[in-house]
């Protein structure tokens, strides 16, 4: 059964958290826009500590591995994160912390620079998922993992969808939207892909954590 976030004894993680919260802020150049780097975020309490940072709602979930060798580390339920979710979605911490800097770091400003709107709701396919990869199934996926999240849709104030499927080449505000999003992902996950990478991916996003960096939406 989760804990809650009330649960976690996150006061003696203040002084560390700040100091972390501090080093993301400031540590080195970001990756120039097109290009995908490798994502390194702490586990365990310490990421527990910088999601709730973020006002994300979420319940600590028991770590497993299955015979398969999928599994989660640091495993929680997102309840909502910097914005509230389509539905909860099962996966490990450092994903959620990743997915929060990416809606504060670049969907919200994007919805407010071409909608002047707030960003209100994300919404998803899910992140864990023990199989294997849509490119080669002998390869277990990072969704194996709850590394990954696929995203379909982007909710605006206003009750709006903008949607991966529907306004990737619509023109207009929308398709500059998703793909602004698409590019400053890049700067954010380690692998992004999206309707121009393949047919598999023409209705979301696919954006994970994984070691291998490559930026293709």
């Amino acid at each position: 059964m989760g804990r809650s976030t009330s649960c976690i004894p996150l006061l003696r993680f203040v002084v560390s958290g700040f100091a972390l919260l501090a080093l993301a802020s400031c540590g080195g150049d970001d990756p120039p826009v097109g290009r995908s780097a490798p994502v390194d975020v702490a586990g365990g309490e310490a990421c527990l500590f910088e999601l709730a940072s973020f006002g994300a709602q979420f319940e600590r979930d028991e770590d497993f591995r299955t015979d398969r060798g999928c599994g989660i580390d640091t495993a929680i339920t997102l309840h909502q994160s910097t914005v509230a979710l389509s539905q909860p979605m099962r996966t490990g911490c450092p994903l959620a912390v990743t997915l929060a800097r990416f809606e504060r770091q670049v969907a919200a400003p994007a919805a407010r620079r071409h909608f002047d709107q707030d960003l209100v709701r994300l919404h998803h396919f899910g992140s864990y998922a023990c199989r294997g990869r849509s490119s080669n199934r002998g390869r277990l996926s990072e969704h194996a993992f709850a590394r990954a999240v696929d995203l379909w849709g982007f909710e605006l104030a206003d009750g709006r969808i903008i949607t991966v499927e529907d306004d990737w080449d619509a023109g207009g505000s929308e398709e500059r939207f998703l793909h602004q999003v698409a590019e400053g992902a890049c700067q954010v996950f380690s692998l992004v892909l999206g309707p121009n990478s393949d047919s598999a991916h023409y209705n979301h996003f696919h954006f994970d954590i994984g070691p291998w960096p490559l930026c293709e939406p």
